[in-house]
């Protein structure tokens, strides 16, 4: 597939030519929204439709009625207008997702509420284009020019982009390990972008590898099921071999009798330990959960090894042939222990859990609350999923009821997922240039599939699976289902919420990191929104701000007064951020010289009842060297005016001189704060949360304002912070 940019022949495309595709629509309730939405290509496309827009109608009524269930409006399709520059959202931020139903409505609908009109949902590959990077050689920059954007409570719309808009940030779900096979366009895509995106298809053969996740998972702590592996062509070296796996390289003159020999005695040591059944699966990046995998009593084993070699002999490079043990999962303790009022289930029912890591705004990796399910392990060997529970339900479900017991196994179970995506991250940090083919791909998400079980008589989380993609439909039913409850579970018949729950169940010995890893893993993560999106909102967070880094890198900031040591940090990742620092100091010889693209000498002497002077002399010497700027601020809260100053000079974006003059006076903050008491609909009256302040210029001032207070009262500085010189009064004498 070619999507680079198509040139404009000034001829429509005829949308018509949707009909020569063969579109199935899936979704089977019409609820009563419009058929007829503008779904083709843009008009500015020359080629032909991609065979993958027929089942566009399908993906685009199966979104329509995610909203509807959802309580949100459908999307209102206003592609004969398009949409201008002067339309795009101040943060200019643009991320694209490569949409595929189920998956990433959730993405983006979390996407709506923290930035609306930020998150772009691409339902064809003809929505896109690309095109030579203006700034970074040999790579290419990917435009929008149609997308569903989306919006706060849920609102939806169906644009055309003219000009088209840059993305800043890739999520790629056109991908065979994301729709089943169905399409690969997506690494056609994301190849040689010059924009951040969330893994790639590089990342992707790592982590999806089968073999390759695990060693990841048993480097952290958790444990992964006995496993013999046969790999074909290795080209990923492991983080670590884990204990209780065998792994050879397979060549395709490889003995059969060398393979039947290594299978029987892993299947006599796993018969050793009890265990009763086997998989046998690939290993590979585009593997769809067990789909591929097969069953087998460990009894049979010549119908094993010949299992084994047929696989064998189909393996492509770099794949591998798992035989695992099937992990047997937790039963029910005895019903009559029951302490609630439903009934343990019977033994033929399985446990599993789902969690989704997110690596955060701030690089630190986050692991929501896991999602379980329960199945029939006698009839799909899968986990065709019941009505996704809480962990804490299910193993009350399954008789565990020790409250401590409950709290810390989760705890446990969150930490280690945590360090399995640290693990990732910090590997792929370390990569040098030439050994990233997409440069600006990194994890940012990843899915880990546990089974519970028992082993030495405790309950564990075996992990028999890691994703980049899956997992993220089942996080969004949960999500959901808990918004409906409004975050409330029902307990022994009465209704309490899990965090006043978890503190009464630990009582003061718990500390806020613990409180914190309990809730939500980390303090605050999950705070800024209601439960609807939880399990993506580091996700999107890191999303905004990886766009936000792209955008600013290359940058020319003007900064006045470069501060002391503490203020390093801050140019320091301005740096490393790709922005052009220019610094205006009144030391020449500054320690922060090294991290400045330019540094401008200028000495205002302290001297700020002239700031006025000063910024018009600061524009002058940028003109001098012929400096252009794309914006200017402060660190230093003496120099906010000036800064406020030069910006109105220079025209940029940012506080005006009457905010930043109202905001650094005291006097002229109470001002404005004690006068705004005119009665506006939904707004307070700050008048109400003030008290009247008089400016003391000089001694003679004090008599003029003695008798219109009252005591005590606060004497402060005028400028200043940290209440420096702030006194109580109690009488005139004290004032004066």
């Amino acid at each position: 597939m070619d999507i680079v940019a198509s040139v404009n022949t000034g001829n429509d495309t005829d949308v018509d030519h949707l009909k020569d595709v063969k579109i199935a629509t899936k979704t089977s309730t019409n609820v009563g929204w419009k058929q007829d939405a503008n779904l083709g290509p843009v008009s500015t496309w020359t080629n032909a439709i991609p065979g993958e827009d027929a089942d566009i109608a399908s993906q685009y009524h199966e979104l329509q009625y995610h909203l509807f269930e959802l309580g949100y409006p459908e999307t209102v399709d206003r592609t004969r207008a398009p949409r201008a520059a002067k339309d795009a959202p101040r943060e200019k931020a643009v991320v694209a997702v490569l949409h595929r139903a189920g998956n990433t409505t959730s993405i983006c609908l979390e996407g709506g509420r923290q930035a609306p009109g930020t998150f772009y949902m691409i339902l064809s590959s003809s929505w896109l284009s690309k095109v030579p990077s203006s700034i970074h050689q040999g790579l290419y920059t990917l435009y929008v020019h149609k997308a569903v954007t989306f919006y706060a409570g849920g609102a939806t719309y169906l644009d055309e982009f003219e000009p088209p808009r840059q993305v800043t940030y890739l999520v790629n779900y056109f991908t065979h390990a994301a729709t089943g096979g169905q399409r690969n366009d997506g690494h056609t895509i994301e190849a040689n972008l010059d924009c951040p995106m969330s893994s790639s298809y590089d990342l992707r053969e790592f982590i999806n590898d089968r073999l390759w996740s695990r060693s990841v998972l048993y480097s952290v702590g958790i444990a992964t099921p006995e496993t013999l592996a046969f790999c074909y062509k290795p080209i990923h070296s492991l983080v670590a071999v884990p204990a209780n796996a065998v792994i050879h390289e397979y060549e395709r003159n490889t003995s059969p009798d060398f393979v039947a020999k290594e299978v029987s005695k892993f299947l006599q040591e796993l018969s050793n330990n009890n265990r009763k059944r086997i998989f046998i699966r690939p290993s590979k990046r585009t593997q769809l959960g067990s789909s591929d995998a097969s069953v087998f009593s460990i009894e049979d084993r010549s119908c094993i090894v010949d299992a084994v070699l047929k696989m064998l002999n189909e393996l492509q490079g770099s794949n591998s042939v798992l035989v695992e043990a099937y992990i047997d999962h937790l039963s029910a303790g005895r019903t009559e222990d029951a302490k609630y009022l439903w009934v343990a289930p019977s033994p033929d029912f399985g446990v599993k859990c789902r969690a989704i890591v997110c690596r955060d705004f701030d690089n630190t990796p986050v692991c929501t609350p896991p999602i379980c399910s329960m199945f029939n392990k006698q009839i799909d060997i899968r986990g065709a999923e019941t009505v996704p529970m809480s962990l804490e339900t299910v193993l009350k479900t399954l008789n565990i009821v020790d409250e401590t017991f409950i709290s810390e196994f989760q705890t446990k179970m969150r930490a280690h997922a945590e360090k399995a995506l640290q693990l990732i991250m910090d590997r792929e940090s370390k990569r040098s240039d030439e050994e990233r083919v997409e440069p600006r791909a990194q994890t940012d998400l990843i899915g880990i599939d546990f089974v519970l079980t028992e082993c030495n008589g405790k309950v564990t989380a075996v992990a028999v699976n890691m994703d980049t993609h899956k997992y993220i439909g089942y996080a969004a039913v949960r999500d959901n289902f808990a918004s409906f409850a409004d975050g409330m579970v029902v307990e022994q018949n009465r209704t309490v919420r899990p965090v006043e729950k978890i503190l009464k169940t630990a009582g003061n010995d718990i500390s806020d990191k613990d409180m914190a890893v309990l809730k939500v893993s980390h303090p605050n993560k999950f705070e800024c929104g209601g439960l609807d999106g939880m399990s993506v909102r580091p996700f999107v967070r890191t999303a905004l701000t990886r766009s936000q880094y792209f955008l600013m890198s290359g940058k020319t900031i003007l900064a006045l007064d470069a501060g002391g040591f503490h203020k390093r940090r801050i140019w320091r990742m301005a740096k490393k951020s790709g922005i052009n620092l220019v610094m205006v100091d009144p030391d020449p010889n500054h320690s922060n010289k090294d991290l400045m693209h330019v540094l401008i000498h200028y000495d205002d002497k302290g001297d700020h009842a002239n700031d006025r002077r000063h910024a018009t002399e600061i524009v002058r010497l940028l003109k001098q060297r012929d400096l252009q700027v794309d914006g200017c601020l402060t660190f230093w809260e003496d120099a906010v005016p000036l800064a406020a100053m030069v910006r109105e000079i220079l025209g940029a974006r940012g506080a005006c001189v009457e905010g930043a003059l109202n905001a650094k006076k005291k006097s002229r903050t109470q001002s404005a704060v004690y006068k705004k008491d005119t009665p506006v609909s939904h707004l307070v009256k700050t008048c109400q949360f003030s008290s009247p302040s008089y400016l003391i210029r000089e001694p003679a001032d004090i008599d003029a304002i003695c008798n219109q207070v009252s005591y005590p009262l606060m004497l402060k500085l005028e400028h200043g912070n940290n209440a420096f010189g702030a006194t109580l009064v109690a009488s005139a004498e004290e004032l004066r």
